[in-house]
């Protein structure tokens, strides 16, 4: 039987992604990027990674009082031991995410659908940002540290 895995950095869209599966149907495992859930997760056959801009991730880490920064090992993890196994990524906060969500149906033969809004672009509003000037410096250097990555979504400062 097929793994399919649903590998995130916390505050990326888990949530929607899971239950866009269990609407259809299909049988997923899912986690963050933690440490400790890296061995489970390298298990997986197929991967999905659902997406969002990293201002957007570092403000919703921030609402929920958690410290932002906290959440930049997550996206190292992400790149360094998720992305190489190819995986079929979802970004959720761009206006193109049936495109995303296309090349993903093709390739695990699935009808997934998205039925929510979009609430964010590729390019954030950083007015409505709650950041502090510390905190938005560490996500311009994940962007810049990681811009190949970050760049097959369009997510720029």
């Amino acid at each position: 039987m097929e793994v399919i895995v649903i590998a995130s950095v916390p505050h990326c869209g888990s949530h929607f992604t899971n239950e866009m599966l269990l609407s259809c149907g299909v049988s997923f495992y899912s986690r963050h990027v933690y440490p400790t859930d890296m061995d489970q997760l390298l298990l997986g056959d197929d991967f999905i990674v659902p997406m969002r801009h990293p201002i957007g991730v570092a403000m919703s880490w921030k609402m929920r009082g958690k410290d932002p920064n906290d959440a930049m090992p997550f996206w190292g993890r992400l790149i360094y031991q998720i992305a190489p196994f190819l995986p079929y990524y979802l970004p959720l906060d761009l206006p193109d995410r049936e495109a995303w969500l296309h090349v993903l149906n093709e390739g695990m033969d699935l009808e997934l659908v998205t039925d929510w809004e979009t609430v964010r672009g590729a390019e954030p509003r950083n007015q409505d940002a709650k950041l502090e000037a510390g905190e938005i410096v560490r996500v311009e250097k994940l962007l810049k540290d990681y811009a190949g990555f970050f760049a097959q979504f369009g997510y720029r400062l």
